[in-house]
C-alpha cells in the first residue's frame, strides 16, 4: 500500500510540473527567468522518472551516474542554444 501512494504522490508531482512547465512555455514573451524554471521543472521530472519509474535508484553507480550526468547537460546545451539564438530579448 505505502508504494502505491508513492507512485500516486509522484505521478501527481509529474502531471503538476507538467503543468507548470507547459504554462510558462506559453508564455509569448518567455525571458530567461521564465526558461529557467522550465528547464529546472525538466531536471526535476527527469530524475523522479530515471530514480522512480526507470529503477535507477537501485543501479550501479555508474549507471545512475550516466543517466543523472546526461540530464543537466542536454538541458545546458538547451539553455545555451537559446540564450545565444535570442540573447538580445534577454
Amino acid at each position: 500500500m505505502r508504494m502505491v501512494l508513492l507512485r500516486l504522490g509522484l505521478w501527481l508531482l509529474l502531471l503538476l510540473l507538467t503543468l507548470a512547465s507547459a504554462s510558462f512555455a506559453e508564455v509569448a514573451d518567455l525571458h530567461l527567468f521564465g526558461l529557467l524554471i522550465v528547464l529546472l521543472i525538466t531536471v526535476v521530472k527527469a530524475t523522479v522518472i530515471s530514480e522512480y519509474f526507470m529503477g535507477l535508484a537501485e543501479a550501479p553507480w555508474l549507471w545512475r551516474g550516466l543517466m543523472m550526468a546526461y540530464v543537466p547537460l542536454v538541458v545546458s546545451i538547451i539553455g545555451l542554444i537559446s540564450f545565444f539564438t535570442q540573447g538580445a530579448n534577454y
